[in-house]
């Protein structure tokens, strides 16, 4: 068996982070997974720090925070609902 791990860097995290409306900052991220509060992240000491995102843990992480939102009742197809 063949298992394949995808990863993301902290910059994609932080721009789907954005996006699901969660106010952060690479620096942020980084910090976090630096203290343990990102648990899909790892930090490799080094001269200068690496860092790993594992994309299905925190897909799975934005899945059990977020909640799904329904189409605007202003949406296209609903015309006159006020």
């Amino acid at each position: 068996m063949k298992l394949i791990v995808q990863t993301m860097t902290v910059a994609d995290a932080v721009k789907v982070m954005r996006e699901a409306g969660i106010k952060t900052s690479p620096d942020r991220v980084m910090a976090g997974i630096k203290q343990g509060v990102y648990p899909w992240g790892d930090c490799i000491k080094m001269r200068s720090p690496e860092y790993t995102v594992y994309y299905k843990m925190f897909e799975q992480w934005l899945k059990e925070r977020g909640e799904t939102l329904e189409p605007d009742e202003g949406a296209a197809g609903s015309e006159g609902v006020v």
